[in-house]
C-alpha cells in the first residue's frame, strides 16, 4: 500500500521503545516516554485542505485593542485526489471531515491519531493513524 502525505509537514511515525533516542509525551499525558522513529512520510508537494469561509462574529478587547473574533465555516476539500486503488492519503482531520461532509468516501483517508509531543509541547510525531 502506498501512503501519500497531502499535508505541508513531514509525518514522523514513532514507536514506543525504552531504548529509543526520542523523548516525548503521548496524547495528553504527562509521563515522558522514549520512542524510536520507524518511518517518515515527506510532504508530497501537494496540500489538500478544506475550503474556508470567515465571517466577523464580534471583537474582544485585548490591551485596549479590538481583536476580531471570526466564525469559521468549512466546505469541500481542495486538492484532494479521487480514491485510487492501493493508495492511502495522509490529510488533516479537518480535510477528512470536509470530504465526508461533501459525500466523498473516506476509507482512503488517514490523519494523525495519537500524537507525541516534545517536553515543550510541539508535536514531534504520531504513534497511530486516525480514520473517520
Amino acid at each position: 500500500m502506498k501512503i501519500i502525505n497531502l499535508t505541508p509537514h513531514p509525518c514522523v511515525i514513532l514507536r514506543e521503545d525504552p531504548q529509543g533516542d526520542i523523548e516525548g509525551v503521548e496524547g495528553v499525558g504527562s509521563e515522558v516516554r522514549r520512542y524510536r522513529k520507524i518511518a517518515e512520510l515527506p510532504p508530497s508537494g501537494k496540500v489538500a485542505r478544506a475550503s474556508q469561509k470567515e465571517e466577523i462574529a464580534g471583537f474582544i478587547l485585548v490591551n485596549d485593542v479590538e481583536v476580531p473574533v471570526v466564525r469559521m465555516t468549512y466546505g469541500e476539500p481542495i486538492n484532494l485526489p479521487e480514491p485510487k486503488e492501493g493508495v492511502v492519503y495522509f490529510v488533516s482531520l479537518l480535510t477528512a471531515q470536509a470530504a465526508a461532509a461533501t459525500g466523498r468516501r473516506t476509507d482512503d483517508l488517514v490523519f494523525a491519531g495519537k500524537t507525541v509531543r516534545s517536553k515543550e509541547g510541539s508535536i514531534i510525531g504520531i504513534t497511530s493513524f486516525g480514520k473517520l
